[in-house]
């Protein structure tokens, strides 16, 4: 499991703001992902990292994996270029 620096409670709630469907839109992921305080570039390349399907919405692996990189880029680690295949969450990986 992905650690997030959001609290599952937390997540839960937000969730539960856009109806239950474990998609988060932009704006609620938005909402968390600015208290951070990184600057929009950078949360503009996780954002682009987390949303693996391309959908333009963030699911809650997606969203657990983005609160992962904005934690990573906090502890003063540089962002990957390209998401690395053990960190795309398990619904999204492809089966070969």
């Amino acid at each position: 499991m992905l650690s997030s620096s959001i609290p599952s409670e937390q997540l839960r709630c937000i969730l539960l703001r856009d109806g239950c469907s474990r998609v988060i839109t932009g704006a609620n992921a938005k909402k968390e992902m600015v208290k951070s305080k990184l600057p929009n570039t950078v949360l503009g390349k996780i954002w682009k990292l987390a949303d693996v399907d391309k959908d333009g919405l963030l699911d809650d692996e997606e969203f657990a994996l983005a609160n992962h990189l904005i934690k990573v880029k906090l502890e003063g680690h540089e962002l990957p270029a390209e998401l690395p295949p053990h960190l795309v969450p398990p619904s999204k990986r492809r089966h070969e």
